[in-house]
């Protein structure tokens, strides 16, 4: 029983581990040159939705950077529910130097809580993760990390953690505390996956299980692939926290990179602080390309598209058709891909006509949603919504 709540806990940790990329200039993703297109006919009853998708996470845990002489003199954890995990890593290049970095271990550890005398982490209660066991199930994120799980005998609120001996090479350590038996979420809310350079990015926090404490320290920040830190506003409005700031026209990101939108709340007050923080992942890069019009043309519509950068294109587009009982109801998607250089191009979105009335829809065909992406740069760039675009015959 013990070795399966073992791997249970290795198993978690891992999950929650984040491990950020390097920023690189990347190919880009799809320089594929010519033109297909495909229609996709909907069973009946199918809906579908091209829209712009909102984004979320929820957090219960929290991270602090600390040296080695904090470790040594004692630092805080915070907790809100019995049995939280504590995971300590040390922060590569943070040694002193012409050092060599000392490995810490659990049994160099003490815990105590609301001053009472402190207790080896080994004789508390906790359940200690294998170091080496650690290691194997990620050599590069878990070199020299230790973790345990409190003790619930041990309760919640606020604890001290100590160095009962000296570290040696002076190296700095990430905490990382997750109160997976709490409640109480930080929630991070965006109304877009996808953000552009030269743009405004508007996130909202919140804790909808507690609400949000008069005096708690907050900081937000947004976070690139390759260590970039650009700082928000956060503003209390009502029950929510406002997120908000400019993105530089310099902005980029490789292929499939995401940037990280880091918030985080310290309610250090009262008898039952609360520390969290939440990272949301969003796409942000160039608008390389935008939408002009689309006009109706024989057995499809024309895209127009504004090109800025060279790549390949994608347009796509929910049709609506009537159905035997002359109903107007969700008939297909369709799909047309091109490499276009900089200036005024078209996409030709054709539809497989005979496919669509072979399943029982008839003229005309009438687009409810109309799509622009960049498969060389991995975005969603234009999205419109609308009874005002085209519908075509067959």
């Amino acid at each position: 029983m013990k070795k399966t709540i073992r791997k249970t806990l290795l198993g978690a940790l891992a999950f929650a581990a984040v491990s950020p990329a390097a920023a690189q200039q990347a190919p880009l993703a799809n320089t594929e040159q010519g033109a297909v297109g495909f229609t996709q006919v909907l069973a009946p009853g199918s809906t579908f939705d091209l829209g712009v998708a909102p984004a979320s996470v929820a957090s219960r845990s929290y991270h602090e950077r600390v040296s080695a002489a904090d470790l040594e003199r004692g630092v805080d954890i915070v907790t809100q529910a019995n049995g939280a995990v504590v995971r300590l890593t040390p922060v590569k290049g943070s040694a002193a130097a012409n050092a060599a970095p000392g490995k810490l271990l659990v049994a160099d550890l003490e815990i105590s809580r609301g001053g009472a005398n402190p207790v080896a982490v080994e004789r508390s209660g906790a359940l200690v993760a294998d170091q080496d066991e650690l290691k194997r199930s990620n050599p590069e994120l878990f070199e020299d990390t230790l973790a345990f799980r409190l003790a619930d005998t041990l309760g919640q609120g606020r604890f001290r953690l100590k160095a009962a001996r000296k570290i040696a090479g002076g190296e700095d350590y990430m905490i990382q505390v997750f109160d997976k038996g709490s409640d109480i979420d930080l929630v991070l809310d965006a109304p877009r996956q996808h953000y552009f350079a030269n743009g405004l990015l508007a996130v909202k926090a919140s804790l909808p299980q507690r609400g949000l404490q008069r005096g708690a320290e907050i900081s937000a920040a947004l976070l690139g692939p390759g260590g970039q830190r650009i700082d928000l506003r956060a503003a209390v409005n009502g029950s929510a926290i406002d997120i908000n700031g400019g993105l530089p026209a310099s902005l980029r990101a490789a292929p499939g990179e995401l940037w990280r939108v880091a918030v985080s709340y310290r309610d250090k007050a009262g008898a039952a602080p609360l520390y969290r923080d939440a990272e949301l992942a969003l796409a942000v890069g160039e608008r390389t390309a935008s939408i002009k019009g689309s006009t109706a043309a024989k057995g499809g519509v024309n895209v127009a598209v504004d090109v800025a950068a060279a790549g390949r294109y994608e347009a796509r587009a929910y049709v609506y058709a009537k159905n035997a009982a002359s109903a107007w109801e969700p008939a297909a998607l369709l799909y047309a891909a091109d490499w276009l250089e900089p200036g005024a191009r078209t996409l030709a979105l054709s539809a497989d006509v005979a496919a669509l009335e072979q399943a029982g829809y008839q003229p005309p065909f009438k687009l409810r949603q109309l799509q622009l992406l960049d498969q060389s740069r991995l975005m969603v760039l234009d999205t419109r919504t609308s009874d005002a675009l085209p519908q075509f015959e067959r």
